[in-house]
């Protein structure tokens, strides 16, 4: 019973039209590239003349900075980076709130939360295929993703590397996701108003950036710029609600070795990219299962009318 209610909850998740805009959108940056191409091609040319590895300019979309390339490689891929994956990258926690609007907000105003409930499955059981459907839809958009930019910059630049890390993204992506679409789901469940749940999530992204950025305010106006990147990647690490930084990571470790020292903007912040990883798996877990574990408590509490 389990399986089929994950099945018909994808199946509902996938007809929404906001939902099939973003499956259909890494399509776009694959044919801006192909129109692109001799445009930008004298530019990757350039760039491999004096030495510049541009087999990994796909990496630098997702956030990786390949060991050694810097702001020459950021810069590289900035050229097309309007028209990459980082139209749905960088939005995963949009996306995220938006799948818990319409899973549990919108389901409890319109009283199918309460015609769920009277099928052979527990609540628990019901919170779990909720989430189980928004893992699979979101693991096939950061796999389009993924594709998407492996794509652009392959028609761009020529050959890509590390092919085989598309997954791995995908995978870790929508993992990475959870977190925010169970906080925001919390809420859905409670106010059972779907602009509310949007607009929650909105608040919540923005009010953690601002605290992660307020914490190396000190070193900043100190101007202690290694030690404000220092603090700063720790705490997004430490707070997987918002940063997303898990796949990022991953891919850096995969890169450049899990000893390399982790930069931000070509700076060095003096910790290794294994001890980052490590803290951020470890957030990104605890969250994971502690929110949709509370969200589930929540729901079994919860006074449902059954029409």
């Amino acid at each position: 019973m389990l399986s089929r209610l994950i099945a018909i909850e994808t199946r509902r998740l996938m007809g929404k039209r906001v939902v099939q805009a973003l499956l259909l959108l890494p399509v776009v940056p694959v044919i801006v590239a192909a129109v692109l191409r001799g445009h930008y091609l004298p530019v990757f040319e350039k760039l491999r003349s004096i030495g510049i590895n541009t087999s990994e300019l796909w990496l630098v979309a997702l956030g990786v900075t390949p060991k050694g390339l810097g702001r020459v490689m950021e810069y590289a891929a900035s050229i097309m980076g309007g028209m990459t994956v980082l139209n749905i990258a960088s939005f995963a926690w949009l996306v995220a709130v938006i799948f818990a609007a319409y899973l549990f907000a919108s389901d409890t105003a319109s009283g199918r939360l309460s015609l769920l409930v009277t099928r052979p499955v527990s609540r628990r059981g019901l919170v779990a295929a909720k989430t189980a459907a928004a893992y699979l839809v979101l693991l096939l958009l950061f796999l389009e993703a993924g594709l998407a930019a492996y794509a652009s910059f392959y028609i761009l630049a020529g050959e890509q590397s590390m092919p085989w890390l598309i997954p791995v993204y995908a995978v870790l992506a929508a993992a990475a996701s959870i977190p925010m679409l169970a906080v925001t789901g919390l809420i859905g469940l409670r106010s059972a108003k779907s602009g509310t749940t949007i607009a929650a999530g909105l608040v919540i992204y923005f009010v953690l950036s601002i605290a992660t950025s307020l914490i190396a305010l000190p070193y900043m106006m100190r101007g202690e710029t290694a030690k404000m990147m220092r603090v700063t990647s720790y705490a997004s690490a430490a707070e997987p609600i918002h940063s997303f930084m898990l796949p990022r990571l991953v891919l850096d470790a995969a890169v450049s070795g899990p000893g390399a020292s982790y930069t931000v903007s070509d700076i060095d912040t003096g910790v290794t990219i294994a001890r980052l990883l490590l803290v951020s798996a470890a957030a990104t877990t605890v969250a994971i299962i502690g929110l949709v574990l509370a969200m589930a408590r929540y729901f079994e509490r919860l006074d449902l009318k059954i029409p």
